[in-house]
């Protein structure tokens, strides 16, 4: 009878067990959850085994194949992983120039488009998560790293004055700006903003593709191709290294080719270097600043002048040395910049003169205070533009050689010969009048050594004229 019993009150503890069990969870953190449902874990870290299943509770792998070195945009950094199993979603954490990591986003797959407008120096870090938890992170170095290729020099082709080409690959030269070679919407729109004739930036866009494929023609040895990122051309934005260690992109700047694109350098000391090349190229009428300075000046906005204030206070050049310096430069024919015409605006003597530039015949109005934004795109006065037709000029400019007041003014008597000529010496910083005093003893003083005539109406020759 007792043996009997025994075995009735185990029969029933094991029936008790069982159905216990069946509504028992054995959570993450190894505690039972009891409850009138399966799997119910919410405060207890997780399922771990649910009834006697034992089905365990596991976090996913690390994901592997972090990349976001490469370089897609200019904007923007585009990290990749290879997603993992048990993984429902990423944690995408980010870290600059060494700090901390913080917590940017969360993805449901392999990828991430992070914009940012400094698409350098960042690391990134990459968790797999699930309901269980999260792995371990998976780090990238980001884009600290540039891509780099070694090519023969003179196997790259010259597209224009800052891009090249190679096989199916075209790349745009990082940090510098060429006049353009082609007709399109950055010539137009420089042309606009620089006052000058789409002909001109045409020419020196032509010389500046002449001068980089003579100089990469001539070099014999390997370039070393550092991509930064593709912009939204799909160009590859490069820094090329030359066989003697300096970059293709500085050599442009520095033998005034290029100019120092300001806003896509994204380094304080290489922009502080570039600048130093500009200006020494500037100041040394090399390249385009020779002939094209007031292009050149209005591309880089941050050069006021093809030449530093400094220079020309310290220049004391006497009226023969000026009138020698015209005669010999460019044998003593130079373009006609512009013409000045009286037109009456207003009241102050100053505002009522009109200015057209020769080459692409736009209309200034002379401002009587002289903006410091105008001195900079410009080189000499204020002005903004008008929609008038000018009176006949009555006086004509030209620009004899690179400098901030390096220009002629004169006017033409019944024969078309010069009545007066002077040089343009500078303003008063008070008044905003013109200067035509040379030599500094309060006077305005002609070149009467020179004499001129017209070979055509954009031409002027000048020759010495005789006592």
């Amino acid at each position: 009878m007792v043996k009997n019993f025994r075995l009735g009150m185990s029969v029933v503890l094991i029936v008790c067990f069982l159905a216990l069990n069946a509504f028992a969870t054995l959570c993450c953190d190894g505690t039972i959850s009891q409850s009138s449902g399966r799997g119910t874990c919410s405060h207890h870290g997780g399922v771990c085994e649910s009834g006697l299943s034992s089905t365990l509770c596991i976090k996913p792998p690390a994901p592997h194949g972090v990349d976001a070195s490469d370089g897609e945009y200019e904007d923007r950094i585009k990290v990749r992983w290879t997603e993992v199993a048990d993984a429902e979603y990423y944690k995408i954490y980010v870290a600059s120039n060494g700090q901390k990591y913080t917590l940017i986003a969360t993805s449901y797959n392999g990828t991430y488009i992070y914009h940012t407008r400094d698409p350098q120096n960042k690391r990134f870090k990459i968790v797999a998560c699930n309901s269980c938890g999260c792995s371990a992170p998976a780090v990238d170095s980001g884009y600290i790293q540039a891509r780099e290729d070694t090519l023969p020099c003179s196997a790259l082709e010259v597209i224009d004055g800052d891009t090249l080409e190679y096989g199916q690959k075209r790349f745009r030269l990082y940090g510098i700006d060429a006049p353009e070679s082609y007709e399109g919407r950055k010539m137009e729109y420089d042309a606009n903003r620089c006052g000058v004739s789409k002909n001109m930036i045409e020419e020196a866009g032509y010389l500046a593709k002449s001068f980089l494929s003579t100089l990469l023609g001539s070099i014999e040895g390997m370039c070393q191709i550092q991509s930064r990122y593709k912009d939204r051309y799909d160009r590859e934005v490069v820094l090329i290294i030359l066989p003697d260690a300096e970059s293709l992109n500085q050599t442009l700047i520095a033998q005034g080719y290029a100019i120092a694109w300001d806003r896509y350098i994204q380094e304080e000391d290489r922009k502080t270097l570039w600048h130093a090349k500009e200006k020494e190229a500037a100041l040394e009428g090399r390249g385009l600043w020779q002939e094209y300075c007031p292009l050149m000046s209005c591309l880089a906005d941050h050069i006021a002048s093809c030449s530093s204030e400094e220079a020309n206070e310290n220049a004391q050049d006497s009226i023969k040395e000026i009138e020698k310096i015209v005669l010999s430069e460019q044998n003593g024919t130079y373009a006609i910049t512009g013409y000045f015409a009286p037109y009456h605006f207003g009241e102050d003597p100053k505002s009522n003169w009109t200015f057209t530039f020769a080459s692409s015949h736009t209309t200034y109005r002379l401002l009587g205070d002289t903006s410091e934004e105008n001195i900079k795109r410009m080189g000499i006065f204020g002005w903004v533009r008008v929609d008038v037709r000018p009176n006949p000029p009555a006086f004509y400019m030209v620009h004899y050689r690179p400098g901030k007041f390096d220009w002629l003014i004169f006017n033409l008597d019944s024969d078309k010969r010069c009545k007066h000529i002077y040089k343009l010496a500078g303003q008063d910083p008070q008044t905003k009048a013109f200067s035509y005093d040379i030599d500094g003893d309060g006077k305005a003083d002609r070149l009467d050594g020179l004499g001129c005539e017209l070979i055509t109406k954009e031409r002027v020759r000048f020759f010495h004229k005789m006592p």
